[in-house]
């Protein structure tokens, strides 16, 4: 009994280490953000809509977007800005 819940164990944390839960989103003019979830993306306007890590929320044109990645798969860039917002 003792090797199948290992193996259990092992297949949980396998399955559950494929879901990413931060992205990283590249854009056409060279910088990037840290999202928390995967960017919404609404076809009627053609926008993604995601949250920093700080909780901004932001809409961006798709076409203003280079990448979307996971962020542990995210080349290493000069950082990442926080969604700005408007005065």
């Amino acid at each position: 009994m003792r090797p199948l819940s290992w193996s259990t164990l092992l297949l949980a944390v396998l399955l559950l280490s494929g879901c990413a839960r931060r992205y990283q989103v590249t854009f056409t003019h060279g910088s990037s953000v840290t999202v928390r979830g995967k960017p919404k993306f609404d076809k009627a306007t053609d926008t993604f809509t995601m949250t920093d890590m700080q909780g901004n929320t932001g809409k961006v044109r798709a076409i203003s977007v280079r990448e979307i990645v996971p962020a542990g798969m995210a080349k290493e860039g000069p950082g990442t800005q926080p969604f700005r917002t408007a005065p």
